[in-house]
């Protein structure tokens, strides 16, 4: 059922050295920087804590067996991409806090707890993970700070007066934070171990640790600077839309490279393909102008097809396809109208 901050608040107090629990995350920085505050309080409070890392299209919940866990925390996973796993542990305390979406035809089980925070705006999980537990964080202001920056919120007023409270707090600007975030964010690509990279993060005192881990961000760097090139020269524009394949040698630098390329085409559609495991592609949509509901056309582009789904906000959303049919996914790209999908708040010029 859906919980509000309050109860989620009591929920937590209440975890205890008698627990065993499994946490699952998103393998952004968002993902971490919850799971490690909500791991580190775990841990405050005697519980024995497992995390395991989702990567969407690689692992699932349904991979790890959760049968000697009494709880399972899981926090910034889209429900779209995890509800018919969650649906699965019946016999398990389940306490989820997520920012994405309600999707009506893929719904949490009632017998999970869920904060889920959209009706209030736009809070990546770091944010609300860590103002749940801000008295025993404290000490982890900063990779709250680089967690919640991770998600883009500055773009969001309803998270300017976190933001500038921790800016004031660390005595650090914006500026001086995005340039340890990018050196995080590039860490977890360069590193072919999701679970090392959490763990070794989970262990850093301060922002300055995150220098010690320049072996996996700065070849990663070099990579960026190659795929934008590589975007330039074999793009396809369809109109308002752009298409591009992704191939990168490093997988996890797919979403700082949309991020980057999103800022950069504020006002198209931006829409990413690009190989995952096995005949899987993973599929990202963008518009950072808000014009369009992206979250809803990526859902029309890849209804019916082999293995499709997608889901996420109405910005920015992600799914996937089997190979056999992404012929037929570029194919409604170029028929389907963003007419349809236009924001109701969107004034026509």
């Amino acid at each position: 059922m859906k919980i509000n901050f309050k109860q989620a608040s009591e929920f937590l107090e209440k975890v205890n050295e008698k627990d065993n629990i499994m946490m699952f995350t998103h393998s952004d920085l968002d993902g971490f920087a919850a799971a490690i505050l909500l791991k580190d309080y775990c841990n405050l409070k005697g519980a024995k804590v497992d995390v395991r890392i989702i990567n969407y299209g690689v692992t699932r919940i349904s991979d790890t067996n959760v049968k000697k866990f009494n709880k399972v925390f899981l926090t910034d996973l889209a429900p779209g991409m995890i509800w018919e796993d969650l649906a699965k542990l019946k016999d398990k305390e389940i306490f989820y806090t997520d920012h994405h979406q309600d999707e009506k035809d893929k719904p949490i089980a009632d017998f999970i707890l869920e904060l889920r925070t959209t009706s209030g705006g736009y809070f990546p999980s770091t944010r609300t993970v860590y103002e749940l537990l801000e008295e025993e964080s404290k000490d982890k202001l900063w990779i709250a700070t680089l967690g919640t920056l991770s998600d883009m919120a500055e773009k969001y007023p309803e998270n300017t007066e976190f933001l500038q409270k921790c800016y004031k707090q660390l005595n650090l600007t914006h500026g001086e934070l995005m340039k340890y975030l990018f050196k995080l964010n590039f860490a977890l690509i360069g590193n072919p171990s999701l679970e090392n990279s959490f763990e070794e993060i989970s262990k850093f005192k301060s922002i300055e640790d995150i220098t010690k881990l320049a072996k996996y961000y700065v070849p990663v760097e070099k990579e960026l600077e190659r795929l934008k090139g590589d975007y330039e020269k074999k793009k396809e524009v369809f109109g308002k839309i752009i298409y591009y394949y992704l191939e990168a040698n490093y997988p996890g630098i797919k979403s700082t490279f949309i991020n980057v390329i999103s800022g950069e085409e504020k006002d198209k559609v931006l829409i990413f393909s690009t190989p995952k495991k096995g005949e899987t592609i993973g599929i990202s949509i963008r518009n950072q102008s808000k014009e369009y509901d992206v979250a809803k056309l990526l859902q029309s582009y890849v209804a019916g097809l082999s293995g499709g789904n997608g889901g996420g906000h109405k910005s920015a959303a992600g799914g996937q396809v089997d190979r056999s049919d992404l012929g037929k996914f570029k194919e409604r790209i170029k028929q389907i109208k963003l007419g349809g999908y236009r924001m109701q708040w969107w004034k026509r010029k």
